[in-house]
């Protein structure tokens, strides 16, 4: 149960990772 709760951390942070990178990168081209 930890480790599918601490998967599921970490799959939500690389998401938010990922978010954060596109839309920094589309204030930066815009």
């Amino acid at each position: 149960m930890t480790k599918k709760r601490r998967y599921d951390t970490t799959e939500f942070g690389l998401a938010h990772s990922m978010t954060a990178k596109i839309t920094l990168h589309q204030v930066l081209y815009k």
